[in-house]
């Protein structure tokens, strides 16, 4: 087992966020760290993480992706992990792709940037 650590930083402020956090280890099984608060019900699965966060991983492939709502662009990363390997660090900088902003007949209430 590997120590997957990750970091989720505000890319317009710098600051550590909160976000939904998905990870699918080299089975396509969910993985999660043992006191994170897992989503419950239909659609795919995520922890939430205040930040950061830190679980351990299977030897394999594994992938992650990070959200924080419709105006952020998602980021994803595929990391191997491995014998000889104690330790795999990430850090996720999420992108603000829109606002909203009130009464915009085109954009139906979100300004998008490119």
């Amino acid at each position: 087992m590997t120590k997957l650590a990750g970091k989720i930083i505000d890319g317009g402020t710098g600051e550590a966020v909160e976000a939904r956090v998905q990870v699918v280890g080299p089975g396509g099984n969910q993985l999660a760290p043992a006191d994170a608060m897992f989503k419950v019900g239909s659609g795919e699965p995520f922890f939430y993480s205040d930040g950061e966060f830190s679980l351990e991983v299977p030897r394999g492939r594994v992938e992650i992706t990070v959200e924080r709502g419709t105006e952020f662009t998602p980021w994803g990363q595929t990391c191997r992990s491995g014998a000889g390997i104690p330790e795999t660090r990430i850090s996720s900088t999420t992108r603000r792709r829109a606002t909203r902003t009130a009464g915009s007949p085109t954009t139906r209430g979100w300004k998008i940037y490119g």
